[in-house]
C-alpha cells in the first residue's frame, strides 16, 4: 500500500546538509559503542576517535616481512561528519604505516563504513623521515575494507621529500596509501594529491583515491574530481599518477570515473631507468587486471625534459602503461571512455619512448622475460586531443622489448581528431560519435551507454546507469517516483511502503552531491524545486531509517 508524506517545499540548491560536525582538537579518545561486530560495529563518533584508532593500529611492533594486521574481522562505522583541524595547523597522521627507518609495516585489517560521511580539513604531510612512507585517510590497510566515505575539498596531501635514501619508495593517495587485498566502495576524493620528490630508489606511486593496491583488491564506484600533481626521480618501479588507483597488481577496478587533471612530471636526477606513466584510472599495471565500466575526463599529461631514461614516458586515457615482471600480465579494459586531452612530453632524441593513447599508453618491462603481455581491450571509446611522438587513437604501443605479446581490440572506436599511427580501433567522425546509431555499435554487450541527451559529456555518450553509493539508477526495491519528469521546476515525490526518511539527496550522473534535504518526515508528498539546477539528468535518493534506500532519475529541463 502507498503511503503518502508531508508536503515540504524547499529550494536545495546550495544547501548542505546541516548535520553535526565533529572537530578534532589533536587528542584521542576510545570509542564507547558497539562491540565491533558486522551486526553491531563499532561507532567512531567523533574525530578524537578516528584519531584513538590511528594510534592503536600505528602502535610500536617487530613485524618487518609483513604487515602487522590490526582489528582483523572487526567492524568500524562512523556517525558524523568529521573536521580533521588541518586549517587549525593539525596534520593528521594516517592509520597504518611503513617504517621506512625500522622497516616495521602496520596495517588496518578490519572494515570501516564511513555511512557516506564526509572528512574536511585533513591535512597530511611527510613526517620529513622514512618513519613513513604511505600517505592518505590510511597508510596501510589490508585483508580490510573501506567504503562510502567522501574527502571533501578542503582536504590536501602534500608529500614533499628531497632524496629518499635505500630501497624504499612511496605510496600516497587521497583515501589509502597501501593495500593488499582490500576492497574499496563507494569513495569520493574531492582534494588535491600532490607530491615532489627528488629521487626515490623504488616507485613514486600518487592516485587520487589509492597509491598501491596488490594481488587480491578490488574498487568499485569510486570517483576522483581532484587534481594530482607527481613530481620526482625513480630508479626502479615507476612514476606514475592517475585518478583512481597508481599502481594496480592483479586487481578489479569497475564503475569509477575520474575528472581531475592528472600530472606527471620527471625531474632531472641522475639516471632514470624505470618507466614514467600518467592514467585516467590507472597509473601502472601488472598481472590479471581488469578495469570496467570506467571513464576519464579530465586533462593527462606525462613531462619529461631530462630525456635519458630505459622505459617509456606514457599517457594513456584509462591506463597509463602496464609491466611484466616475474609472471604474465594479462588487461582487460572493457565499456570505458575517454573524453580529454592527454599529452607526453619528452626530449628524447629518437623519440621511441614517447607515448599517448585514448585508452591505453604503453607496455613495458624487462629483456629476456619468459613472460607473456596481454592486452585485451572490448567496447571502449576515446576523444579529445592527444600530443606525442607515438599516438594511438585505442592503444598508443604493444611493447617494444622482445617478450610474446599480444593485443585484441575489438568494437573501440576513437575520433578522428586522433591522428592514430597504428591500426587499433577505428577512427569516426565526431558527429557520428555523438548519434544514436554509435550508442547501438556500443551496446553489444546490454544497455552500457546512452546518448548524452544534456550535454554533460560533449555530447559523447554516456553511460546508461551508474552505481552511486549502492543504488543504481533503475532501482525497483522500494521504489520511489517524481513527477513531472521532465521538470522546468517543481518535483513531487512519492514513496512506497515508506513513513519516515533521513534525507533525500540529489547527485549529478557522475557521483557528485549535488544538494540534500535532511530530516525529512514522510506523511505526504515531497515537493522539491529544482528551478535554480542546470538542465541535465540527476538521481534522487531518498535514505530510509530503516536502512533501505531508493532512487529514481530525473531530468531537469
Amino acid at each position: 500500500m502507498k503511503k503518502s508524506l508531508l508536503t515540504i517545499v524547499t529550494v536545495l540548491l546550495g544547501m548542505v546538509l546541516n548535520a553535526q560536525v565533529s572537530v578534532w582538537d589533536g587528542t584521542a579518545e576510545p570509542w564507547t559503542n558497539g562491540k565491533g561486530t558486522a551486526e553491531d560495529p563499532y561507532l567512531i563518533e567523533n574525530a578524537q576517535q578516528l584519531a584513538y584508532l590511528a594510534q592503536q593500529v600505528n602502535a610500536p611492533n617487530n613485524y618487518t616481512a609483513v604487515p602487522h594486521e590490526i582489528y582483523a574481522d572487526t567492524w568500524f562505522t562512523l556517525t558524523t561528519d568529521l573536521d580533521l583541524g588541518g586549517n587549525d595547523g593539525l596534520l593528521w597522521t594516517p592509520i597504518g604505516k611503513y617504517d621506512g627507518i625500522n622497516h616495521v609495516q602496520s596495517a588496518f585489517a578490519g572494515h570501516l563504513d564511513g555511512d557516506e560521511h564526509i572528512i574536511h580539513n585533513m591535512h597530511v604531510e611527510s613526517p620529513g623521515d622514512k618513519s613513513n612512507l604511505d600517505f592518505g585517510l590510511f597508510g596501510m590497510v589490508s585483508d580490510g575494507s573501506v567504503k562510502n566515505i567522501i574527502l571533501d575539498s578542503d582536504c590536501e596531501v602534500n608529500i614533499q621529500y628531497g632524496i629518499l635514501s635505500g630501497e624504499v619508495g612511496m605510496a600516497i593517495g587521497g583515501i589509502i596509501g597501501m593495500g593488499y587485498n582490500v576492497d574499496l566502495e563507494n569513495c569520493v576524493n574531492r582534494a588535491n594529491i600532490s607530491a615532489d620528490v627528488e629521487y626515490t630508489y623504488l616507485s613514486l606511486s600518487c592516485g587520487g583515491l589509492f597509491g598501491n593496491l596488490y594481488i587480491g583488491s578490488s574498487v568499485k564506484n569510486c570517483h576522483n574530481y581532484g587534481d594530482v600533481y607527481c613530481r620526482g626521480a625513480v630508479y626502479y618501479g615507476s612514476l606514475s599518477p592517475a585518478g583512481i588507483v597508481s599502481r594496480a597488481e592483479g586487481c578489479d577496478i569497475l564503475g569509477c570515473s575520474n575528472s581531475g587533471n592528472i600530472t606527471g612530471i620527471i625531474s632531472d636526477f641522475g639516471i632514470f631507468e624505470s618507466g614514467a606513466a600518467t592514467g585516467g584510472i590507472v597509473g601502472v599495471a601488472r598481472g590479471d587486471c581488469n578495469i570496467e565500466k570506467c571513464s576519464n575526463t579530465g586533462t593527462l599529461l606525462t613531462r619529461d625534459t631530462f630525456g635519458q631514461y630505459d622505459q617509456a614516458s606514457a599517457c594513456g586515457g584509462i591506463l597509463g602503461s602496464s609491466f611484466t615482471l616475474q609472471y604474465t600480465t594479462n588487461i582487460i579494459i572493457k565499456n570505458c571512455y575517454c573524453v580529454a586531452n592527454i599529452s607526453t612530453i619528452t626530449n628524447y632524441a629518437d623519440k621511441k619512448f614517447n607515448y599517448a593513447g585514448g585508452i591505453f599508453g604503453a607496455t613495458y618491462g624487462y629483456w629476456n622475460e619468459p613472460v607473456q603481455h596481454n592486452i585485451t581491450i572490448e567496447n571502449c571509446y576515446a576523444a579529445g586531443t592527444i600530443t606525442a611522438d607515438t599516438i594511438g587513437g585505442i592503444i598508443a604501443h604493444e611493447g617494444w622489448i622482445i617478450y610474446p605479446r599480444s593485443a585484441i581490440v575489438s568494437n573501440s572506436y576513437y575520433s578522428n581528431t586522433i591522428e592514430s599511427w597504428n591500426e587499433y580501433g577505428e577512427s569516426l567522425s565526431d558527429d557520428y560519435m555523438k548519434s544514436a546509431e554509435f550508442v547501438n555499435v556500443l551496446n553489444t554487450d546490454g544497455i552500457m551507454f546512452t546518448l548524452d541527451e544534456n550535454n554533460i559529456n560533449n555530447g559523447y555518450p554516456v553511460f546508461a546507469e551508474r552505481d552511486l553509493f549502492d543504488v543504481k539508477d533503475n532501482v525497483v526495491d522500494n521504489e520511489i517516483t517524481a513527477y513531472p519528469n521532465p521538470t522546468s521546476g517543481l518535483v513531487f515525490i512519492n514513496s512506497v511502503d515508506k513513513t519516515n526518511c533521513n534525507a533525500i539527496d540529489i547527485y549529478a550522473l557522475d557521483g557528485r552531491l549535488i544538494a540534500t534535504h535532511p530530516g525529512i518526515a514522510l506523511q505526504d508528498n515531497v515537493i522539491i524545486d529544482m528551478s535554480n539546477l542546470p538542465n541535465g539528468v540527476y538521481l534522487l535518493k531518498a535514505s530510509f531509517v530503516d536502512g533501505s534506500k531508493a532512487a529514481t532519475r530525473i531530468v531537469k529541463q
